[in-house]
């Protein structure tokens, strides 16, 4: 049932009439007859003579409305945005001054004035500059380097600013500003910090770990430029992240450009001592209909014998070798012979036991031979004499 649609009393039918004018004098001979500014009963925003007001941006009528008081923190507080929002900060203040909240102002709107009093002034009277992602927003949107210097002096004192500047980044890397993404680095923001995919996800919890952050999003982009702009220094930890962020576009020259990041031995990790990035590369293998899978799996074939001339270490989990089996069995012979080739004779890659575990059903074995007789002859010599256990 459609509701109906509200109306206005009269009385404030008229009040709104000379307030849209901006008839201050007949404004004010209203009120010096003690007739009501506002009607109870009806508080719809778009009956309201103060918003009314703030419309007009006569400065004199705004207060002269203010006056009698009786305004409800609602409407108090919208009044507050919405100066704010064009910029009034005499009409601000005034509004303040009457009992609005700061929880009603947009720290975007303070950041738009790119004045550094003013935001600092804002910023220590209550206004969240994290609500919403003001911040994070007013970066993206502005691009100002006055914001990044606000953020420098405040961030120590203010750490939320940190987590708004870090989805900055990510937003600017996803948007492919390198410029900019390096202007971010400069002030400060963490290229690994994970963040909302979204500039305007305002329930996001910044200490959860179920984003993704702006090194993800700069392989997936498969741009170096940007890469190179966030000036990655990665700690072990990360270095492994960035590795799988790598595999997963498939790119040797993102590959390569991230390899050279590394810290020192940092390419293997965990208690199996092994790459990250090895495992989804291999569960590449077979998930391509064929008309995709030459170019991909070249790609991913590319990228594997980079990680492992840098010395990466394919070590998985006994349990996993089904697995792995299962995506090999559906790969032609050209690219299972390659896969195959790189784990075995690559000095240090990967356990030549574990290696021949995965290709010990038939159907492996014969696609082996297909492909790569002397490959399968040497293969099945190692399995007779126990060579790889």
């Amino acid at each position: 049932m459609r509701r109906p649609r509200p109306s206005v009393a009269p009385d404030i039918a008229e009040l709104l009439t000379l307030v849209r004018q901006g008839r201050l004098f007949a404004v004010e001979s209203w009120l010096r007859e003690g007739r009501r500014v506002r009607d109870p009963a009806n508080t719809h925003r778009q009956f309201s003579p103060l918003l009314a007001a703030l419309k007009t941006g006569f400065h004199s009528l705004v207060e002269l409305l203010l006056r009698p008081g009786g305004w409800s923190q609602e409407e108090l507080d919208e009044a507050v945005g919405g100066a704010m929002s064009a910029a009034r900060l005499d009409l601000v203040d005034l509004l303040l001054a009457q009992g609005a909240k700061v929880a009603g102002i947009d720290f975007a709107d303070v950041c738009r004035t790119v004045d550094l009093a003013v935001m600092e002034r804002y910023l220590r009277a209550g206004v969240d500059p994290a609500r919403d992602n003001a911040f994070a927003r007013a970066l993206h949107d502005i691009k100002a380097r006055p914001l990044l210097g606000f953020y420098r002096q405040f961030c120590e004192e203010y750490p939320v600013l940190h987590a708004q500047a870090s989805l900055a980044l990510s937003e600017a890397v996803k948007e492919g500003k390198p410029r900019w993404v390096a202007l971010l680095r400069w002030a400060g923001a963490d290229p690994f910090l994970e963040v909302p995919d979204r500039l305007y996800d305002a329930n996001w919890d910044f200490s959860c770990r179920l984003g993704f952050c702006a090194a993800d999003h700069a392989c997936w982009a498969q741009t170096p430029e940007l890469l190179k702009a966030l000036k990655l220094r990665p700690n072990p930890a990360e270095a492994q992240q960035l590795l799988r962020s790598a595999a997963l576009c498939a790119s040797p020259e993102i590959m390569r450009a991230v390899v050279r990041l590394l810290p020192a031995g940092s390419i293997n990790a965990g208690e199996r001592n092994a790459c990250e990035a090895v495992d989804p590369l291999l569960d590449d293998f077979g998930r391509y209909a064929a008309g995709q899978r030459d170019e991909r799996m070249g790609r991913v074939a590319a990228c594997l014998e980079i990680l492992l001339d840098a010395g990466a270490r394919w070590s998985p989990e006994p349990r996993r070798l089904g697995s792995i089996r299962r995506r090999l069995v559906s790969q032609p012979s050209r690219h299972l012979v390659r896969l195959i080739r790189l784990l075995l004779y690559t000095p240090g890659a990967a356990d030549r036991a574990q290696v021949l575990e995965v290709c010990r059903t038939p159907v492996i074995r014969q696609k082996l031979a297909d492909g790569d007789r002397a490959l399968a002859k040497e293969m099945e010599e190692m399995r007779l004499s126990g060579a790889g256990a």
